[in-house]
């Protein structure tokens, strides 16, 4: 897994940056048995001028995996509430695509193995048309 960290206009603290590891390493570990090479970049930036709701922190994720992207951004007043809010997002975004990666694998798994079977046995599909309920 590919990890870009990019840090504008601030310097993490070691429990920042401690907090930071902790959260990528259960990425991590929730993504080594993936196949592909997924990638994050990371950028937590602090802002130059606070906003009307007393936000000063903006942490964005692009995360690349099975061909799509997936993008957050959270916006807080702490820098360790927003990377907490960023990653459970993510966690969710990331552990939804498996599973439909999963269940797609898994439907065209069971459709193959099958498909022989039921050409052995003479099985068709009954294409029933809509008239036929009618009459």
């Amino acid at each position: 897994m590919n990890i870009n960290i990019n840090v504008k206009n601030y310097v993490l603290l070691p429990r920042e940056q401690q907090l930071l590891d902790k959260k990528l390493a259960f990425l991590e570990k929730i993504l080594q048995n993936s196949k592909g090479n997924p990638s994050l970049d990371i950028d937590i930036e602090e802002l130059s001028k606070i906003t009307n709701n007393g936000e000063r922190f903006k942490v964005s994720a692009t995360f690349t995996f099975f061909d799509s992207v997936i993008h957050m951004e959270e916006m807080n007043h702490n820098l360790k509430t927003a990377l907490d809010a960023l990653f459970d997002d993510l966690k969710v975004q990331i552990v939804k695509r498996i599973k439909k990666y999963k269940s797609i694998k898994g439907r065209t798994a069971y459709k193959t193995k099958y498909a022989f079977l039921n050409k052995f046995l003479f099985r068709h599909k009954q294409n029933n048309k809509y008239t036929d309920d009618i009459m």
